[in-house]
């Protein structure tokens, strides 16, 4: 059975996924923060991508995915440890591989294509004190959700107006809006280092 770090793992790589529909997508997640996350053309590449991100912080960890998980994909997961995959399906043939794991724990989680629906959404959050109390709270929603919402760098200093010496190309903005919706999951202070759609440190 998934324990309860196998849990939220899996709860917070959704929370990932979430906002990044519109593409096959990878999600690793190992102690409630994410090792690597890509978005590409394939699963396959998306997964592979996403654990060469971090390779060492993802072994153990839970991988979610957004698409049906097929057998390039579950050859590269089979490759390294994980305790935990998560998909919305699992083409024949994947199960037989993923056998070659005693311990892998598989979530077949048939309605994650509704993820985007919850994309704007706040919920209640409860967290449970050692003395029963309780701390409610509601979650974190990004107001930043499309390239159009960042502004460009300005300040001014002794009466001089500083800005950037360049707008961001398109591919750039695309990958600062990709690091921003993976860095809404982190609970602590945190860089993130993005590059074509898969995050590199």
């Amino acid at each position: 059975h998934p324990g309860k770090i196998n849990i939220t793992d899996v709860d917070s790589a959704l929370g990932i996924l979430r906002h990044v529909a519109d593409a096959p997508c990878a999600v690793i997640v190992k102690h409630n923060n994410p090792c690597g996350a890509a978005r590409a053309g394939t699963l396959a590449e998306a997964y592979d991508r996403a654990h060469m991100a971090d390779r060492l912080a993802a072994f153990g960890g839970a991988i979610a995915l957004n698409r049906e998980v097929d057998l390039a994909t579950a050859e590269l997961i089979v490759e390294s440890y994980a305790e935990v995959v998560a998909a919305p399906e699992f083409a024949p043939g994947v199960m037989d591989r993923f056998a070659r794991w005693k311990n892998l724990r598989v979530m077949r989680i048939a309605n994650m294509a509704r993820l985007a629906g919850y994309a704007a959404e706040t919920f209640i959050d409860f967290t449970s004190l050692l003395d029963g109390g309780l701390v409610v709270q509601t979650s974190f929603v990004p107001k930043t959700r499309s390239a159009g919402d960042f502004l460009p760098a300005a300040t001014s200093f002794k009466g001089k107006e500083y800005r950037v010496a360049r707008e961001p190309t398109a591919a750039e903005y695309d990958d600062l809006l990709f690091g921003w919706l993976v860095e809404t999951v982190i609970t602590s202070n945190s860089l993130i280092y993005v590059k074509d759609g898969a995050t590199v440190g």
